[in-house]
């Protein structure tokens, strides 16, 4: 559907409308390229929306998906920096409630904007968490695994029922998507997928995705005892 707020009308994402967000992204040093906004559209369907112009240009955009009955994750929003501070961002956060209806909406947000869902978006704060790491492997160093009777395995579509069953029990993203999610995260012939297992059993898994000149190591998930 069409909605038209203080002269912004806010549509559904087309394929054809990421190449402007993926840029604003880029310029902005965010790790994601249009690639990985359309693996979400794909994967997720409808869940995005754009903020347009009178020329029907993106000057806005919001990307979410659902994690189960009771909760959605906002994954990405962003205005075009010209376009910032005239209430668009508020706007997108409003459609994106919208769309999940009853849900509760989660977002991940850097220090200097809390303050824009917190206060104007009526969200409650509930902590960090989730972190982003930034550093370097050096490629000289060789890092082992150190698991004790156990193995490490470069995974594929063969695996993947014994992962979702190990993803689930973890995080309860029981359907929604998370299989397509997983397996389009990581087929790319430049992705990783690693599977770590002890006894034959899914004790750990990651996905390492290039974005750019950075690698997204998400979903990353492993036992600790």
């Amino acid at each position: 559907s069409m909605a038209n707020v203080d002269g912004v009308k806010i549509r559904p994402a087309r394929i054809e409308d990421l190449a402007e967000p993926a840029r604003w992204m880029q310029e902005n040093h965010w790790n994601a390229d249009k690639e990985l906004l359309e693996m979400y559209l794909r994967v997720y369907g409808d869940k995005g929306i754009v903020a347009v112009d009178n020329s029907d240009r993106p000057i806005g955009f919001a990307q979410w998906c659902d994690l189960n009955p009771s909760l959605g994750i906002g994954t990405r929003i962003i205005v075009r920096d010209d376009m910032r501070n005239r209430g668009i961002a508020r706007q997108l956060v409003a459609a994106s409630k919208t769309c999940l209806g009853d849900r509760n909406l989660m977002v991940n947000s850097v220090d200097a904007i809390a303050g824009l869902y917190k206060d104007k978006c009526g969200y409650k704060h509930e902590g960090y968490a989730i972190g982003a790491y930034n550093g370097i492997v050096n490629s000289e160093s060789t890092l082992e695994p150190a698991l004790f009777d156990g193995s490490v395995i470069i995974g594929d579509s063969t695996h993947m029922d014994d992962v979702i069953a190990y993803d689930e029990a973890i995080t309860g993203y029981q359907g929604y998507s998370r299989r397509r999610f997983l397996e389009e995260n990581g087929n790319r012939e430049s992705d990783i997928f690693l599977i770590a297992k002890i006894g034959g059993n899914v004790c750990g898994y990651l996905t390492v995705r290039g974005v750019g000149d950075v690698f997204i190591v998400a979903p990353f998930m492993a036992n600790t005892n």
